[in-house]
């Protein structure tokens, strides 16, 4: 007597990316995961190689309640997070929550999740090649609070090649200044991570007509907007 196999149980797309955190995920490695997701209309669910796994985090002394609220500033006209004092500004079509459409720069995607002073999670429709998410999460410690960033994707064609060697570096350069700006947002000194000159280089490449915008050093006198108050 044979034993049918049991179906693979299928991950939902956008809410369960979380799940590859915790994978420790070497370099030149791939994982692979059968993922359902409407969104990306993949019915039945697909196996999706996951060979990308970008994490940013900071941790502050802030209780959940502040850093939550900081979330919740994302891509308005008070944006506590996203560094638009020296990159490409986040902007959508209306008001942060899903189906939201819009991007910084040539980095397009939508809000596919939004769970307000939680997490809100992006889907990649451009560049070429980008497949998958990336997303904030406010993570509730003993004591303070991390704000984690992470980009978790299939790279094809031609990704494989333009992520590590242009959108990488300053992706990377672009979340760490974020990060710095979150702890101005909170009155905590920022932990500035300066640029490199790989990523100097790209930004004059792309800055053609025109003089790239030095890095903010996020204190009080360099942000679009002031801290926000509240307890500590």
């Amino acid at each position: 007597m044979q034993c049918e196999p049991l179906a693979e149980e299928a991950y939902n797309f956008e809410t369960d990316m979380e799940l590859l955190q915790a994978l420790p995920l070497a370099s030149g490695y791939a994982v692979s995961i059968p993922f359902y997701d409407a969104f990306l209309d993949l019915v039945p669910p697909q196996r999706i190689p996951v060979n990308v796994v970008n994490v940013h985090h900071r941790i502050f002394d802030a209780p959940a309640a502040r850093v939550a609220a900081l979330l919740d500033t994302l891509a308005s006209d008070t944006d506590h997070i996203w560094p638009r004092e020296a990159w490409p500004a986040m902007v959508f079509d209306r008001p942060l929550g899903v189906g939201a459409e819009g991007g910084h720069g040539p980095v397009r995607y939508a809000v596919c999740k939004y769970v307000p002073g939680n997490s809100v999670v992006f889907a990649f429709h451009a560049p070429a090649g980008f497949h998958g998410t990336h997303r904030f999460d406010v993570l509730r410690l003993p004591h303070g609070c991390e704000l984690r960033h992470t980009l978790s994707m299939r790279a094809g064609w031609p990704a494989v090649v333009t992520w590590p060697l242009l959108f990488r570096p300053m992706h990377d350069a672009l979340i760490e200044d974020a990060l710095a700006k979150a702890q101005a947002g909170l009155g905590e000194r920022p932990s500035v991570v300066p640029w490199s000159l790989y990523v100097r280089a790209l930004r004059r490449l792309f800055s053609v007509g025109r003089a790239p915008r030095p890095q903010t050093s996020y204190d009080s006198a360099s942000l679009a907007c002031p801290p926000l108050r509240g307890k500590r």
